[in-house]
């Protein structure tokens, strides 16, 4: 339940009507929580197995999301004028390869946030991103929480949009019936290196930071717990 009127809660389905291996049903594409001031979702949700990913490519199709009025979004398809800042995915492009359709609905305005270009989006952050998706394999599903936070005093805004001040990403994946989880937090700042091991905590400690509740059905004690090597 949502009290704040700044935010939606936005769903959007697989256009393709992909059916989650798992429960069986047709699988959600992803969900977001935004920010109409902001114009930035705070965080995005989304199911992540192979059958996702393909050979379709990246359509580059900037676009308005049809589910939130356009006032309460930035037009980005020029991007942010070559300011340093790029127009950073939260569900990433190559998560969702699987067909056209698909990969369209990841270039929706919803999805961006001015992000440090090189530096992090170009570099760590999408080294990141790639390991996520390799870490699909042997699981039943990976779930993954892509979030951007705003900063608590000054504002900067590009196109409208709030600058987040950080990024983070926190990850649930089940084998054999069993959960470990992971979370990343990264400043909105350049990163001389690479190694985004280096900038892992886990998911109760994001939590605490971020004020939220992330994989409510899964025990606090497997939040608690960062144990990366089961993640190398």
């Amino acid at each position: 339940m949502i009290n704040d009127p700044d935010l939606l809660y936005v769903n959007h389905d697989m256009p393709n009507s992909m059916v989650d291996p798992v429960s069986g049903k047709e699988m959600r594409n992803y969900s977001m929580l935004y920010s109409k001031s902001n114009k930035i979702a705070y965080w995005v949700a989304y199911p992540l197995f192979p059958a996702c990913t393909g050979s379709s490519g990246r359509t580059d199709a900037w676009a308005y999301d049809p589910n939130i009025a356009e006032t309460y979004q930035a037009n980005l398809s020029s991007g942010f004028g070559g300011n340093g800042y790029d127009r950073g995915h939260q569900i990433p492009s190559a998560d969702r390869t699987c067909d056209a359709a698909t990969n369209r609905t990841t270039f929706y305005y919803s999805n961006m946030t001015p992000q440090i270009g090189v530096g992090l989006n170009q570099t760590i952050w999408a080294s990141l991103e790639t390991k996520v998706r390799s870490w699909m394999s042997g699981t039943d599903t990976l779930y993954v929480v892509t979030g951007a936070i705003p900063p608590t005093g000054t504002v900067t805004q590009m196109k409208g949009m709030t600058v987040p001040a950080y990024y983070f990403k926190a990850l649930a994946r089940r084998i054999n019936g069993s959960f470990t989880t992971i979370a990343f937090k990264f400043d909105n700042k350049v990163y001389s290196g690479n190694n985004y091991m280096e900038e892992a905590i886990s998911v109760q400690d994001l939590e605490t930071v971020t004020g939220y509740t992330f994989f409510p059905t899964i025990d606090s004690s497997v939040k608690a717990t960062l144990d990366t090597s089961k993640w190398n």
